[in-house]
């Protein structure tokens, strides 16, 4: 949990809607999440978990409110394997949910995205 604030003096207010908010892209909470497994043959896998609070997303100006980021979650997979004592094999899947990422402004959804899905292979070789 975060509780987090800026104070704006009235002579520096210019355009800013308001004179007080939470910092911009500031959550009040985020979650992590991380369950791993890791036997003694070289494999590693990982399952990761990030959860975002609402977060203001680009700060109001001229009366109108500020844009507002919605909560959302990414999970994201790693996979390691060492081939060989110099030669290891990385698989990584990152946003496997994609969830719609929303911006709203005074209730109202202004525009929504989704960030997609990556995907990744990677060889490393020690010499």
């Amino acid at each position: 949990m975060i509780d987090s604030e800026v104070t704006i003096a009235e002579k520096d207010l210019g355009v800013l809607t308001s004179s007080s908010r939470p910092l911009q892209g500031q959550s009040d909470y985020l979650f992590n999440f991380q369950f791993g497994y890791e036997p003694m043959s070289g494999t590693t896998a990982t399952l990761l978990y990030h959860y975002y609070g609402e977060r203001i997303y680009e700060v109001g100006i001229e009366t109108a409110p500020d844009l507002v980021e919605q909560p959302f979650g990414e999970l994201n997979f790693v996979f390691i394997r060492d081939l060989s004592d110099d030669l290891a094999m990385t698989l990584k899947a990152k946003n496997l949910t994609d969830q719609r990422n929303e911006i709203t402004q005074a209730g109202y959804v202004n525009f929504g995205y989704n960030k997609g899905r990556e995907f990744s292979f990677q060889l490393d070789y020690s010499f």
